[in-house]
């Protein structure tokens, strides 16, 4: 929730970190979730990027 986006990103912010959580579990270790956070940040760049440009 600390998140910029506002109150509206809450729930999108809450399944990211559900899934996080779940990789994390899933996998054993952390590198499932930040591969993921960062596939997920590059993808929301990218998409930003396209947007602007």
């Amino acid at each position: 929730m600390i998140h910029p986006q506002g109150w509206f990103a809450v729930p999108v912010l809450m399944s990211l970190g559900f899934t996080f959580g779940f990789l994390r579990e899933w996998r054993g270790s952390l590198i499932a979730p930040v591969c993921a956070h960062a596939i997920n940040n590059g993808l929301i760049l990218a998409l930003a990027l396209l947007l602007i440009g």
